[in-house]
């Protein structure tokens, strides 16, 4: 079996594809020629690959792809709605075949392997029940017919590799992820008059807040200026000297800018 993109093969020779993004010249894909000696061969079946669904469409408003035949285009500041989807699904997987091999295909691969039941029902009504999906597993006789498992064979691997595809099979392990960029400006609890200070000057600012933590710590209400002083403030001290009623052990001053 093969299965056609119709807009690639409807690009004339010796032009440019656009193949998800990549300009492939014309002559690497097959001729309607080679399609109709093949399916005349009686041993190809020829399948569609959809018409104009193998590639990714504007999915949200960050500006992320996504593979068009299961994503609600986003454009002009609002998604498709279901009539929109349908009639690009419609549009999008419409035989373009039949006219050059005289007969019309009945399996749709689905591009990247993605489907929902709404492009199911769709390539079902236009005459494609069966589909093929990139789905890991065996078919066998409770598998639906619209979404086939198949295997995607790449860089012609030896008969020993292809058989451990068919032999290793991967357990569904689904995870779902959050992102949150936080919109541009001053971070929260600082103003522009409280900017945060210069990375110069960083250090001594930690230094002093150290300093005012070690103070409150020991309930000095007046910094000790003598150089003794101002080493111990400086240096790691012990919980059992500050107020009454902390524990002992090891306290040592850091800087924590609010944030």
């Amino acid at each position: 079996m093969i299965a056609l993109v119709g807009t690639w093969m409807d690009v004339p020779d010796g032009e440019m594809v656009d193949y998800d993004g990549q300009p492939v010249p014309r002559g690497k894909f097959l001729s309607w020629a080679q399609v109709r000696e093949m399916q005349d061969s009686g041993l190809i079946e020829v399948a569609s690959h959809s018409y104009d669904l193998h590639h990714g469409i504007l999915a949200n408003p960050q500006g992320n792809t996504q593979p068009a035949t299961t994503t609600r285009l986003y454009a002009n500041g609002r998604y498709e709605d279901d009539a929109a989807y349908l009639a690009r699904l419609r549009h999008s997987l419409r035989d373009s075949i039949s006219q050059h091999t005289g007969k019309a295909p009945r399996i749709i691969v689905w591009p990247y392997g993605r489907s929902n039941l709404a492009a199911q029902e769709v390539a079902a009504r236009l005459g494609m029940p069966i589909g093929l999906t990139l789905v890991d597993g065996f078919n066998d006789a409770t598998t639906p017919t619209a979404v086939w498992k198949r295997q995607l064979i790449e860089n012609s691997p030896t008969l020993q590799a292809f058989a451990e595809m068919l032999r290793v099979t991967w357990a569904p392990n689904p995870g779902r992820s959050v992102q949150v960029d936080p919109a541009p400006g001053p971070r929260r609890g600082r103003t522009v008059a409280d900017p945060r200070p210069p990375a110069d000057t960083e250090p001594q600012h930690c230094l002093r807040q150290a300093r005012h933590r070690a103070r409150w710590a020991r309930n000095d209400p007046v910094p000790d200026q003598t150089a003794a002083g101002r080493r111990r403030q400086a240096e790691p001290h012990r919980l059992a000297d500050r107020a009454p009623g902390r524990r002992a052990g090891v306290h040592r001053p850091a800087c924590h800018l609010a944030g």
